[in-house]
């Protein structure tokens, strides 16, 4: 009986939501331009490239490799209102190349670098923000699934044999009526 309780032990850690620490410990920054000179930045945990959907302090500096140098930053950006994880600066940047760093200490150390062309306003990427690879989750359904034909393929002859015993048991204590 206790060999059958652990069996099903594995399965049921696996039918447990994901805690929020699974997600990992680090974040990275996408960061694209709308070539008007703002500038867009995503916030993804680093292990498994899903947004970050609580706030996160980031700042951005950026390096204008112009003829005229300038640096403005770091200076902190807010998180959109209607969409969490994606951050936009208010201001313009100017026209010209621009060396774009996204850094963050909460809720987790972050950094992100691009380099944006501005000058021609293109707007948005369509693909912003980069979508999470779903392998992790296939990876964890395959896993569950296993784990699951295990314990099946364990139980039936368990269940297959106290059925035998019971019913032998029915056999001896039962007399017939002559």
């Amino acid at each position: 009986m206790i060999l059958h309780k652990l069996l099903w032990a594995p399965l049921l850690v696996l039918s447990l939501p994901s805690p929020a620490w699974a997600h990992g410990s680090t974040i990275d920054y996408a960061i694209v331009g709308d070539g008007a000179g703002h500038v867009r930045v995503a916030a993804l945990w680093a292990e498994d490239g899903h947004l970050v959907d609580e706030p996160v302090v980031l700042f951005i500096t950026a390096q204008h490799s112009g003829p005229h140098p300038q640096r403005i930053g770091p200076r902190r950006i807010k998180a959109l209102a209607d969409r969490p994880g994606i951050y936009e600066t208010n201001e313009a940047l100017s026209p010209g190349r621009w060396e774009i760093l996204a850094e963050s200490i909460e809720p987790a150390p972050g950094h992100g670098e691009a380099v944006l062309q501005v000058g021609t306003s293109t707007g948005y990427p369509k693909d912003f923000p980069p979508r999470a690879e779903t392998t992790h989750h296939r990876r964890w359904l395959a896993l569950g699934g296993l784990g699951l034909a295990a314990i099946v393929l364990i139980s039936l002859p368990l269940i297959r044999r106290s059925r035998r015993t019971s019913t032998d048991v029915h056999n001896e204590t039962s007399t017939p009526l002559d």
